[in-house]
């Protein structure tokens, strides 16, 4: 990112732009791998793209 922006958030994103690496935060065990076994790390990233897609659904729905 150039331009003033860049100047005011250095090394950040402004505010409402989001990269799916920030979804996962909240899933630590997620952004490093400590499982040795590939299944067992596939399926708790499918578990946690569940839990954020719920998440905002229920956000989404939450006016009707």
């Amino acid at each position: 990112m150039t331009g003033p922006a860049a100047r005011l958030w250095p090394g950040r994103l402004p505010r409402g732009r989001r990269t799916h690496q920030t979804w996962f935060h909240g899933f630590r065990c997620l952004r490093i791998r400590w499982e040795r076994r590939d299944d067992n790390h596939e399926a708790f990233l499918g578990l946690a793209v569940y839990l954020i897609t719920h998440r905002h659904v229920k956000r989404l729905c939450q006016g009707f």
